[in-house]
């Protein structure tokens, strides 16, 4: 635990390579102008020695040595990062960046060197990167979500993966031009529109700054590496404990609410708090018991909820997350007040409003709690059934809590989809 540069956290030398994951129960990649801005300036404009971007909280267990891994043997160890992911991510983002402004310029030694030290930062094996760009020209490779390439050094939450593998690999590499060409939205694919905000203040400062451009991106890798760090905080989830104090999600959960009440930024731009339906997906991921269960669930039933809301328009409308927000937040009260009207055998009590996950995370906890006693009498215990290869558990059997969830994740897809249908006619 302490304060480690940025080039600290990314190579911590003596051989050692360091690797992250963000786990599936985290949101996806959000931040936008406001938090980009802000971090470009203390970045470019920082005013003490060092700066510091806050903390980084990961477990000392590694994904790949955690009981339901679906890693090779070969995959290196990444540790599990649980806060800090989005300023961890916008940095690695902003290198891609400065590596792509790079491209541009004149072949010297010098030039690739910074460029090939910008690579040994992203890529665990530089190499290894190189030999699969060149392999994907004849191999005509898509950038399909939730694609995972191990010589990366950070692994993404499943949807933001083949955004980011557009970003951080090189332009010229043909999945990424392809990617670029036919997939790529502006609303869905976040850490592309990222990184081609700080091109465009990198373009800036060329514009600006009368110093040869080599010379500022020098500078601005400097500033970024050795002149900001991170309060590195390891958390220990491998002492045994059974109470749920080990449990990754859960300490995802209190974090953010440790956060919210008592640790908010000073300034509002440095950040982007958790929304409700954040809170509403982890509490239905937080029933399963290993990662293939989490990742089933999430792509056949929450994946697409959110689908249904993200908007077509090429262009970085800045309302664009909080219009999908408040789309899904809608069907999800939606949803909430269909199901109790239609359910007159408990008694619903609204939550107070203002803490985190607001009044829709509180209702929504509030009736699945409900839910899950009536699902019992209907079911009378039936839905315990073997579980798929694809949500394979350390029993034979999906639980009660599972089968639940998998209902209420059903229910609520259906009712999303003819809401939305009705709606269109």
């Amino acid at each position: 635990m302490g304060r480690k540069t940025l080039r600290q956290l990314m190579r911590p030398g003596s051989g050692v390579h360091k690797a992250y994951r963000i786990p599936i129960f985290q949101r996806r990649y959000c931040w936008k102008t406001p938090q980009w801005d802000t971090l470009w300036q203390d970045i470019w404009k920082r005013n003490a020695i060092k700066h510091s971007l806050g903390r980084l909280t990961c477990t000392n267990v590694t994904a790949k040595n955690a009981s339901d891994s679906q890693q090779p043997p070969e995959a290196p160890n990444r540790s599990i990062i649980i806060d800090g992911q989005q300023r961890f991510t916008t940095i690695t983002l902003i290198l891609a960046a400065i590596r792509d402004a790079l491209y541009s310029l004149e072949e010297t030694s010098k030039r690739d060197n910074l460029l090939n030290s910008i690579h040994a930062m992203l890529f665990l094996d530089p190499n290894a990167m190189n030999e699969w760009v060149a392999a994907s020209s004849n191999d005509n490779v898509v950038l399909m979500e939730g694609l995972e390439l191990e010589f990366c050094r950070l692994v993404p939450t499943f949807c933001d993966r083949s955004a980011y593998l557009a970003a951080i690999l090189p332009p010229s590499a043909p999945p990424v031009e392809k990617f670029l060409a036919e997939t790529y939205n502006p609303k869905w694919h976040r850490p592309v529109l990222a990184k081609q905000h700080f091109a465009g203040r990198i373009a800036g400062i060329f514009n600006m700054v009368q110093r040869p451009p080599l010379w500022i991106l020098e500078q601005l890798v400097t500033s970024l590496l050795d002149g900001m760090d991170m309060l590195y905080f390891p958390i220990d989830v491998d002492r045994g404990y059974a109470d749920g104090t080990e449990d990754t999600q859960v300490i995802y959960e209190r974090l953010a609410i440790r956060d919210k009440q008592f640790c908010q930024p000073k300034r509002a731009s440095e950040g982007h708090s958790m929304d409700g339906t954040d809170m509403i997906r982890n509490l239905l991921l937080g029933s399963f018991r290993t990662n293939a269960q989490k990742q089933a669930f999430y792509e056949q039933l929450w994946l697409p909820l959110e689908r249904m809301f993200q908007t077509t328009a090429l262009n970085n409308d800045e309302t664009n997350r909080e219009d999908d927000e408040e789309s899904l937040r809608a069907i999800l009260r939606a949803f909430l007040n269909n199901s109790i009207t239609s359910r007159h055998k408990h008694h619903h009590q609204s939550a107070t409003p203002g803490v985190i996950g607001g009044r829709i995370y509180r209702d929504f906890e509030t009736w699945m709690a409900n839910d899950f006693e009536r699902w019992l009498t209907v079911t009378d215990g039936t839905a315990l059934t073997t579980a798929s290869p694809s949500q394979s558990t350390s029993s034979s059997t999906v639980s009660l809590s599972e089968a639940h969830a998998m209902d209420v994740g059903t229910r609520l897809l259906e009712f999303a989809t003819h809401r939305t249908k009705t709606l269109l006619r």
